[in-house]
């Protein structure tokens, strides 16, 4: 499984065929977070429900109140080690992503910043 941050599923939405380059789209998950900040961008009513569409079909994981608390860590230990996250929901989506022990694939430089001081899996994609 591997969790596609939203600045892939953007150039995905724009492009197309990022994702398929990078992933099985059957390994493609998803939290709450990406799907909001994939679609509260969208202006087209018509555009936004066919995205809404294409993220329900991937699998959704869990944020439970406890990995907020988790993502607070995240975004403390990184201010306190010299590491700047410039994003707290790429705290909260990194806190996920290493719950569930899943890669996260984004063009996104907070989760390579998190990955210096955590055990996260961060793949880049350069759009």
């Amino acid at each position: 499984m591997v969790l596609v941050d939203s600045s892939v599923w953007i150039a995905e939405l724009r492009t197309g065929g990022v994702i398929a380059a990078n992933v099985v789209f059957e390994e493609v998950a998803i939290c709450p977070v990406i799907m909001q900040e994939v679609l509260q961008g969208i202006r087209s009513e018509t555009f936004y429900r066919m995205a809404r569409g294409l993220l329900m079909s991937v699998e959704m994981l869990d944020l439970p109140l406890d990995l907020f608390e988790e993502a607070t860590q995240l975004y403390r230990t990184g201010r306190a080690t010299g590491f700047t996250i410039r994003s707290p929901f790429d705290c909260l989506i990194a806190a996920c992503a290493l719950r569930n022990g899943t890669e996260v694939l984004h063009s996104d430089r907070d989760f390579d910043t998190i990955a210096r001081f955590t055990r996260l899996q961060s793949r880049y994609v350069a759009l």
